[in-house]
């Protein structure tokens, strides 16, 4: 890699050899008091390492938790995504239960967070199929009413009211994951 570098020096022609880099585009400029004049270096190449591992610890890196959102309510999908990823985790999101399955088959999923009520197929009948499928992921509906059938809170792992403020959200999962 050769970059340029554009020195200036008094004009007595001392070179103080005080350069402060400044970042142009692709190319790396120098300067010293006085005239100008362009010297053009190799720079090393940097290392890169074979496998993807901390630089301190030596160990691969973690994949990112991956949460399932699958919900009617459009707008608050998307909100639950924004602040979901905010906070590290990859999230998928769905607008229906057949889409949510669809996504859960199809991706390796973490924890699932699920509306109960939402039109052709409730959270209740999509829980359960997803439960049947992989037991060990966790669920937590997230639901606008503050009570839902008993046989619903019983697939799931966690039941929160979507007027719950974001954190109780967030400690949830965490604690699932």
């Amino acid at each position: 890699m050769r970059t340029t570098f554009e020195v200036w020096s008094n004009p007595a022609g001392v070179n103080y050899n005080i350069l402060v880099p400044l970042l142009r585009g692709n190319l790396l400029s120098a300067f010293v008091w006085g005239s100008r004049r362009w010297i053009e270096m190799s720079a090393p190449s940097t290392p890169q390492p074979d496998t993807e591992t901390d630089p301190v610890t030596g160990m691969e890196p973690t994949r990112s938790k991956t949460v399932l959102c699958v919900d009617d309510e459009r707008i608050g999908l998307r909100v639950r995504k924004i602040m979901l990823e905010s906070r590290g985790f990859k999230v998928l999101t769905a607008s229906s239960g057949p889409e949510g399955l669809k996504l859960f088959e199809e991706h390796e999923v973490d924890v699932v967070v699920l509306d109960y009520y939402m039109p052709d197929v409730n959270g209740g009948e999509v829980a359960s199929e997803m439960r049947r499928r992989r037991p060990d992921v966790p669920i937590v509906f997230l639901s606008a009413y503050f009570s839902l059938p008993p046989e619903a809170l019983e697939v799931a792992d966690a039941f929160i009211t979507k007027g719950d403020p974001p954190d109780v959200l967030i400690e949830k999962i965490q604690n699932l994951v």
